[in-house]
């Protein structure tokens, strides 16, 4: 790998966590701040009821 094929892997990397924050930040204002659970997530998307 070369130094140029590097700098572009770390910048796409830098870009792609960038905006995997935003989107943690964006979910957890519209949860008001709440943190589910991967099964409470996927009841959810299934459209059970909450427990």
């Amino acid at each position: 790998m070369t130094d140029l094929d590097d700098t572009t892997r770390r910048a796409r990397l830098r870009d792609v966590r960038a905006g995997m924050e935003e989107l943690h930040e964006a979910a957890l204002a519209e949860r008001n701040g709440r943190v589910f659970t991967t099964k409470e997530t996927l009841d959810q998307i299934a459209g059970e009821p909450p427990k």
